[in-house]
């Protein structure tokens, strides 16, 4: 299968094409920035997007191609939407042009703060920041182009290369310069469902190489608060117990996330297999 990833140079995008190549699979990554196994094309430059695609005649794309900040939306809206909603409709033209199976990758902040717990697929979508509100655009606009389009709606993705300013990685960094006090933004209540990009990329090539359609969760099932996640990421690094201190909740953050992972609302097929403490135990040892 000849599968082209937008967004390849990033965390997700990087373990998809080397997970999709190690399967046999015959993988093009497209990203705005330079990287060994990608092409560089905006994915906002409709011409130059066309042009791609029809290069490599893909049989299906993944679009994981986004501006995936929660914060960063807020503060620039324009940026936002342009590169979520705008980009995200060029690679669901393209798709239909090459009639190329679409798996996009959305994410949990489509259901906002008010979905029951856990969330199934068939909760209201009722984003709370910007960047959800543009995720419920890309699929709507994937839907339009693709009927026969997947949406994997992410949760909290982790696991080795991710150095953004994701909880995890900001924890260990933090830990690592001063492992004798810890300072994090909420207010230690808040919790959330971490999923192993490892178990990520295995629902995206089942996604790629099954005959079903619609939304789906990608997340693990179970929720972990941040106060707790910082306990098991100080013994984890054999560390003493360091005091915490919580600095306030960031604008648009949820407050508790937590996915409905019966059969119903997984990829058939499809579980996560690494739990945290082991998946926590694999980012150190690579970092």
């Amino acid at each position: 299968m000849r599968v082209l990833v937008t967004g390849a140079a990033g965390f997700v995008g990087q373990h998809t094409v080397r997970f999709l190549s190690e399967r046999g699979m015959e993988v093009r990554g497209l990203d705005v920035q330079a990287h060994s196994a990608t092409e560089r094309v905006d994915i906002t430059d409709e011409t130059s997007l066309r042009r791609a695609v029809r290069r490599f005649d893909p049989e299906a794309i993944v679009h994981l191609a986004a501006f995936a900040s929660v914060p960063g939306c807020e503060s620039d809206p324009e940026r936002c939407v342009r590169v979520n909603v705008v980009g995200t409709r060029n690679v669901a033209q393209a798709a239909a042009a090459a009639d190329a199976r679409l798996v996009f990758a959305s994410s949990a902040a489509v259901y906002g703060d008010a979905a029951p717990l856990p969330t199934p697929i068939s909760a209201k979508c009722e984003p709370t920041n910007l960047y959800g509100i543009s995720k419920v655009a890309g699929e709507s606009v994937c839907r339009l182009y693709r009927p026969d389009a997947v949406f994997l709606r992410f949760f909290n993705v982790y696991g080795e290369g991710c150095e953004r300013s994701y909880v995890i990685p900001d924890i260990i960094r933090k830990l690592s310069r001063r492992p004798r006090s810890l300072s994090l933004q909420g207010t230690g209540r808040e919790a959330r469902d971490f999923v192993y990009v490892g178990d990520v990329v295995r629902a995206i090539e089942l996604s790629l190489r099954g005959r079903f359609r619609g939304a789906f969760n990608v997340g693990s099932g179970k929720r972990t608060s941040i106060r707790a996640l910082a306990a098991a990421i100080v013994r984890a690094l054999g560390l003493p117990p360091v005091p915490i201190r919580f600095e306030g909740a960031r604008a648009g953050d949820f407050r508790v996330s937590l996915a409905d992972m019966s059969p119903s609302n997984r990829v058939p097929g499809w579980r996560s297999e690494v739990s945290l403490r082991e998946g926590l135990r694999r980012v150190l040892a690579a970092s």
